[in-house]
């Protein structure tokens, strides 16, 4: 019994040491267990975290040089919704009829919380407003000037996705208004209604350049409307002092803003030799949209390209004296052109003006356009120092001939009144002059044969790159374009609306374009009795200096000559 009783004992022990070994065991097992997953736990913290760095810091950047380049790829000018499927070779008119499906295919434009559709000019400044934002982040976070707006210029067109503008016609923009660019831009405007154009035109002007309500029903019989730009200008961004008078945001704004789906533009001293409606027609215009004419000179190598995320090529330079542009296609490329001239305290420090911010808006979204290749001319005539150029020559896409005469260099002043006979010793349009470069493809072969002298283009006979020709301007033009012009002045002079506005536009003092570049002009009593007319005239490195004429009365016309003020051509009293 007690044998039984120990030996139970010995088993109940045994069990009891057992059962104490395996819950040890198991703890020891729960316990590494524990171990283990707070270890994986742990591990996968930081594996978590060490992931979601590395994610952090490979997280593209928008402004990064590759995100730019994505970006701007993302923007380009959108291809046709519908392909042109055709097993036969593309014909001429292929590329026409992608621009009417890339015109027609539209999608439908945004609308705000209440479903209405959102304005052009809302638009547009809301986009203008996102790129200044997006300018003030970038240099904020130090990153390079060129890129910073390139990144800029970049949301300001991702902000125009999904809007189509409300354009619709065809018809002419002119800009001019002031002493020194309304008469010149209604002559302009007359001289179409003249030449046989059935056109619609606006002129478009800056604040306090309005004309008179007479004045403008005076010339509302030849569908002429006058548009006030200052409100798009203004909003979207201040036109700087150094620029304020040749107002060349204005430019690219009339254009956004204006009605019209088809357009011609003009500079105010820009004179047409034809009707230009059957440009509309022409072959290069049904192809791109867009038809630009080239300046004197080549493109410069310069941070343009950079800003704008393209790689140098050759190209000519852009003369924006007159433009012909679809903006049914082209309205994304024309906003940015406005952006970069709104903006010009920085984009004019790369290009002359606002002539070249149109040709890199369209190079930059990859839009098509056409740049006329027959070189510039040049009209003027002869002086003491032999041929002078004042009038850029611009030529037709299709044949070469001259259709467009920019006076650049030698405005007709605001209340001009030309005398009743055009004898030849007056007349300043004499000669065309044209350049013939050796080589095509020598884009500074024409300006290698240029010089400057008395503020006007010199023009060498010839040299181992290009050569001159010359011809009678009405013979080459094959127009008397300078008596029809001055013809056109003659008679606005004797409209009354036009005499009482012209009081109010041109003050007291001669006419003359001195008005743009002077100011604080008036009449001075002398002690002798003699009157004097003087003004603080804009002369080298933009220092303004006081000047007078004497005998304001008998001058018929006066300039600013390096900041002084000179009567250049005395009445003779005829």
């Amino acid at each position: 019994m007690c044998i039984r009783d120990r030996s139970t004992g010995l088993q109940v022990m045994e069990w009891a040491r057992r059962s104490r070994a395996q819950s040890r065991t198991r703890l020891g097992s729960w316990f590494k267990l524990a171990i283990l997953l707070l270890f994986l736990s742990a591990a996968a913290v930081l594996i978590y975290v060490g992931l979601a760095g590395i994610q952090g810091a490979s997280e593209p950047s928008t402004r990064t040089p590759e995100a730019l380049i994505r970006r701007a790829d993302a923007i380009k000018h959108p291809q046709p919704t519908v392909a042109i499927a055709s097993t036969a070779a593309p014909t001429k008119d292929s590329r026409a009829l992608e621009l009417i499906l890339m015109a027609t295919q539209r999608p439908k434009a945004p609308v705000d919380a209440e479903g209405h559709h959102l304005s052009l000019d809302a638009t547009f400044r809301a986009a203008v407003a996102a790129a200044d934002d997006e300018l003030d982040q970038a240099q904020t976070e130090g990153f390079p000037e060129n890129m910073a707006h390139r990144s800029a210029w970049l949301r300001m067109v991702e902000s125009l996705d999904g809007y189509e503008p409300p354009y619709s016609g065809t018809g002419v923009v002119i800009c001019g208004g002031g002493p020194v660019y309304f008469s010149s831009a209604l002559v302009a405007a007359l001289l179409l209604r003249k030449l046989g154009s059935n056109l619609p035109i606006e002129i478009w002007h800056s604040a306090g350049e309005a004309p008179s309500e007479p004045m403008q029903r005076a010339v509302a019989g030849f569908e002429i409307k006058f548009m006030d730009g200052t409100e798009g200008v203004s909003a979207a961004g201040k036109m700087g002092e150094r620029h304020q008078g040749k107002k060349f945001p204005l430019k690219s704004i009339a254009l956004v803003y204006s009605r019209f789906e088809h357009v011609l533009f003009l500079d105010a001293d820009n004179f047409v030799g034809e009707a230009p409606d059957q440009l509309f027609k022409c072959k290069s215009y049904k192809e791109t949209g867009a038809v630009f004419w080239p300046d004197f000179m080549p493109l410069e190598d310069n941070g343009i390209w950079e800003v704008m995320g393209l790689k140098y090529s050759p190209g000519i330079a852009q003369e924006s004296g007159q433009l012909l542009i679809n903006k049914g296609v082209h309205w994304r490329a024309l906003m940015l052109a406005a952006y970069m001239n709104l903006r010009h305290e920085f984009y004019y420090q790369l290009v002359v003006g606002d002539k070249d911010t149109f040709q890199f808006a369209w190079r930059a979204l990859s839009s098509h356009f056409h740049m006329v290749e027959h070189p510039t001319g040049s009209a003027g005539s002869y002086d003491s120092h032999g041929f002078g150029g004042h009038t850029m020559v611009q030529h037709h896409p299709q044949g070469g001939r001259p259709i467009f005469f920019h006076r650049n260099l030698a405005k007709f002043p605001s209340g001009l009144k030309p005398k009743k006979s055009l004898r030849g010793r007056d007349r300043t349009w004499t000669q065309i002059v044209e350049c013939v470069p050796a080589d095509p493809q020598d884009l500074g072969a024409c300006v290698s044969l240029h010089s400057w002298t008395g503020g006007l283009i010199r023009w060498s006979p010839e040299n181992d790159r290009a050569k001159r020709t010359e011809d009678a301007f009405v013979k080459a033009a094959g127009i008397d374009l300078e008596r029809s012009v001055l013809s056109l002045f003659r008679q606005l002079a004797k409209l009354p609306e036009y005499q009482e506005y012209a009081k109010q536009l041109l003050g007291e003092g001669p006419r003359g374009t001195y008005r743009q570049t002077c100011r604080g002009c008036h009449t001075v009593h002398a002690e002798d009795g003699a009157d004097e007319f003087g003004c603080e005239c804009e002369g080298r490195g933009g220092h303004f200096r006081w000047s007078t004429i004497k005998n304001p009365e008998t001058c018929d016309l006066a300039g600013n000559i390096n900041g002084v003020l000179e009567c250049q051509v005395r009445d003779d009293g005829e």
